[in-house]
């Protein structure tokens, strides 16, 4: 009876009886003979008997069987005699009805190996770290075409050329190459065996970044062969029957990959492609480094001339300007030195003239005082009527020469301060004063002016300390100021609140009325001296102007700040200043 012996490989010395018309054989359990080896596809091949004859049909195996070493086409019965060895992936083995002598063996390996070596495709039984003389001159020539040039299309293209010259079962190829700075694979080149090199490049990208990841070479020689859980479903559906994926390695980094497949070619991509395909990716990928090296050195050398260029011209154009620029500065120093002699002639001028208004001031607020001070106790005796007693009408003109009197009195006095201010003479006489008891003084001053015109007065004074160390007189000096002006600018029947309260390390005093209010505008300009805010009731109330600004100088003084709020006019305003306690 005609058996299947095994003579090497996985299940060596083991023989199989062939009584039933259809034996398959392949790697899993549900074959008639299970070969457990990775080489042995799962459905590897079956025997068909036929009366006293054997046929064998190759399954579409992934490495392909062996007769007396040549590989039989997938689908056709080939007619197999006791005696020729098979090659089933890694598995010798033979027909025979008894068991082979031993010298047989050793020959049958020999023989093998000899019809292997002249089938390219039949890696099995020769040393797999060897590449043949041809493959070695092949990569040696494609080594000196690359060498040649350092445009990165024309080396691509070449090594196109090579894989589709080299490899009969390409038909489809590309080389990717991964981005320096996005780190994204960018598409160099891609080729179908038609020659067509615009073609949307349809690949596996699942094989393509299993060998970026894992820096090792992929090949599925027969993907019908494969495990399902091995394959991505896109290679199902582009239909891919059989693929090559090899790294791009330089400098001991992987750089890019050269990737190829094929659909309708009968039988698959064999490991010595594989090899081959390695060899040439090596000066491949130096190739295209030196390439792209070149490529960024030349923009950098045509950036680095546009700039030299720019460079030399704004060197000129910048001379040219220089020299300009210098004469005009000549000219500038020049009138700046004039100007400045100018300056210094007016700044003395003023100062001098300065000190005369000062000195002037301080004069004529003496002599003007003295005489006024006269007037306004005389006046004083008459209307309370020291020397006699008055008509109604003498009453009425001696309490207006009274009352100008004392305005003009308290003019006086705001000049003369104002002047000491400038001139830097204003000291403070600081002293512990009760401050509660100040701010009711204050407000009981203007409390008979306020009843006259219906003006409610309130005070909310409340958690203040009790003493303070300030001026005193110069402090009632700013209550005063402030008071004053809230009644003149309120309306009868308006209201005039003063506040109090402690704020970090200072008090801050407050004066509010629903008086006419202020202008955006006018809320820092008021403190000058001499300004006024124009209204109608500012015309019928006119004064010098000096109190606020006299006020501003006695807080900063104290080394304290006063600001002024209003929401707008008629909508009244409240007056803030800060001291330090």
């Amino acid at each position: 009876m005609t058996k299947l012996y095994i003579i090497d490989g996985q299940m060596k010395d083991r023989s199989f009886d062939l009584k039933s018309d259809i034996t398959f054989i392949g790697r899993t359990t549900d074959n008639d003979i299970q070969i457990n080896d990775d080489s042995v596809s799962r459905k590897h091949i079956k025997i068909i008997k036929k009366g006293d004859k054997f046929f064998i049909e190759d399954l579409k195996s992934r490495n392909g069987t062996w007769i007396n070493g040549n590989l039989i086409k997938p689908g056709d019965e080939v007619e197999v005699e006791e005696g020729p060895p098979i090659v089933i992936g890694n598995v010798l083995a033979v027909l025979s009805k008894k068991a082979p002598e031993k010298g047989k063996l050793i020959q049958y390996a020999v023989d093998l190996s000899d019809e292997a070596g002249k089938a390219r495709d039949n890696l099995f039984y020769k040393d797999r770290s060897i590449t043949t003389r041809k493959d070695l001159e092949l990569i040696y020539e494609i080594s000196t075409v690359l060498m040649k040039s350092l445009d990165v299309n024309e080396i691509c293209e070449k090594i196109m050329d090579s894989l589709f010259s080299a490899f009969e079962r390409i038909e489809f190829g590309i080389i990717l190459w991964i981005d320096n700075q996005t780190g994204k694979l960018k598409n160099i080149v891609s080729r179908s065996s038609d020659n067509k090199t615009r073609i949307i490049a349809k690949f596996s990208r699942t094989i393509v970044n299993r060998v970026i990841q894992d820096g090792k070479a992929v090949i599925i020689s027969d993907t019908s062969q494969e495990d399902e859980y091995d394959l991505s479903e896109s290679i199902g559906l582009m239909h891919l029957r059989s693929i090559m994926c090899v790294p791009l390695i330089s400098k001991s980094e992987i750089r890019g990959v050269i990737y190829a497949h094929s659909v309708n070619m009968p039988y698959g991509f064999q490991k010595d492609d594989l090899y081959l395909l390695t060899g040439i990716s090596s000066p491949a990928a130096l190739a295209i480094e030196n390439a792209l090296l070149y490529s960024q050195r030349k923009n950098a050398e045509e950036v680095l001339q546009k700039a030299r260029d720019d460079l030399e011209k704004r060197v000129a154009e910048r001379t040219g300007e220089l020299g300009q620029t210098n004469e005009r500065l000549r000219h500038e120093i020049s009138e700046r030195k004039h100007a400045q002699a100018e300056i210094i002639h007016a700044k003395e001028a003023a100062e001098k003239a300065n000190l005369a208004k000062s000195k002037f001031l301080t004069n004529m607020s003496h002599e003007l005082r003295t005489p006024l001070n006269h007037i306004i106790g005389f006046t004083e005796l008459v209307v309370d009527r020291r020397f006699g007693e008055l008509n109604e009408t003498q009453e009425e003109y001696l309490n207006d020469v009274l009352h100008s009197s004392n305005h003009l009195l308290s003019l006086i006095n705001d000049i003369l301060d104002l002047s000491k201010v400038e001139a830097g003479k204003l000291e403070l006489e600081p002293s512990d004063i009760n401050l509660k008891m100040l701010l009711e003084n204050c407000l009981s001053m203007i409390k008979e002016t306020a009843m006259k015109h219906g003006i409610q007065l309130s005070t909310d004074v409340e958690d203040i300390p009790e003493t303070i160390r300030a001026d005193e007189r110069k402090l009632k000096q700013i209550l005063y100021n402030l008071l004053s002006n809230s009644v003149k600018y309120t309306p009868e029947g308006g209201s005039i609140r003063l506040g109090a309260k402690i704020r970090e390390s200072a008090i801050e005093v407050s004066v509010a009325d629903t008086g006419i209010g202020l202008k955006p505008e006018d809320l820092e300009r008021i403190f000058n001296p001499f300004e006024q805010v124009e209204n109608s009731r500012s015309h019928r109330d006119r004064s010098t102007g000096l109190g606020l600004s006299l006020t501003k100088n006695i807080v900063e003084l104290h080394g304290g700040s006063i600001w002024a709020e209003s929401e707008g006019e008629r909508k009244g305003s409240t007056f803030r200043f800060m001291i330090p306690v």
